[in-house]
C-alpha cells in the first residue's frame, strides 16, 4: 500500500499535480496518496482522517461479517456433527430393541431383560428406554420362572447323568435336592419316585 502511494505520489509530483488538485481513482488510492504526503495541509488532513474513519468502518464491517460467517459455519458443522451422532445412538437403540425383541419371541426371558438394561441405561431418558422400563417390569415373573426350570433341569440331568455312571447314591442326593427345592414341580414327583427305585439298586 505505502509503495502504491509513493507511485502516485511520484506521479503527482512529477507530472505537475504539486500546482493543480490531484484527481484519484478510488478513496483507497487518495488515502495512501495523503498517508504518503510530508507535510499534509490542514485540509488534507481532515479529508485524510475522513477517508481513514471510512476505511476502518468497512474494514470493521468486514471482520464482523467473516466472523458471522465463520461462526455460521461452525454452527453448521456442529449441527452435522450432532446429527451423526444421534443417528449413531438411533441405531444402537435399534439394535439393542432388536435383540430383546428376538430374546423375548425365542422365551429366552432372561436374556431379554439384559439387553432392555443395557437399553434402559445407555439411552436413559429416551421414549425407548421408558418403554424398556416397562418390559423389564413385564419380564419379570416369566425371566424368575425360566431360572427355576433351568434349575430344575440341570439337577435333573446331572442325576441322570449319574445314574449312567451306575452311581446311585449320587443320584438319589440329585433328586433329593430337587425334591427339596422345588417341592411343588412335576419333575419333583417324578425325582421322589425315581429316589425308591433306585434305593433298591
Amino acid at each position: 500500500m505505502r509503495y502504491a502511494a509513493l507511485c502516485v505520489l511520484v506521479c503527482l509530483v512529477g507530472c505537475g499535480g504539486g500546482g493543480g488538485s490531484a484527481t484519484f481513482s478510488s478513496e483507497s488510492e487518495e488515502l495512501a496518496y495523503l498517508h504518503a504526503v510530508g507535510s499534509p495541509t490542514p485540509e488534507q488532513w481532515k479529508r485524510r482522517n475522513e477517508l481513514q474513519a471510512k476505511a476502518d468502518k468497512v474494514a470493521q464491517e468486514e471482520r464482523r461479517k467473516a466472523q458471522e460467517f465463520n461462526e455460521a459455519q461452525r454452527a453448521k458443522e456442529e449441527a452435522e456433527t450432532r446429527r451423526v451422532e444421534e443417528r449413531k445412538k438411533a441405531i444402537v437403540r435399534e439394535d439393542l430393541i432388536s435383540e430383546a425383541e428376538i430374546h423375548e419371541g425365542g422365551k429366552r426371558y432372561t436374556a431379554a431383560i439384559e439387553s432392555y438394561k443395557k437399553l434402559l441405561t445407555r439411552h436413559a431418558g429416551t421414549e425407548e428406554a421408558n418403554k424398556a422400563a416397562a418390559k423389564i417390569k413385564a419380564l419379570g415373573p416369566l425371566a424368575k420362572a425360566e431360572l427355576r426350570q433351568q434349575k430344575i433341569d440341570e439337577l435333573v440331568g446331572l442325576a441322570k447323568k449319574y445314574e449312567q455312571e451306575r452311581s446311585w447314591s449320587t443320584a438319589i442326593t440329585a433328586y433329593k435336592e430337587l425334591v427339596r427345592d422345588y417341592p411343588n414341580s412335576p419333575e419333583a414327583e417324578a425325582a421322589a419316585s425315581r429316589i425308591e427305585e433306585l434305593k433298591n439298586k
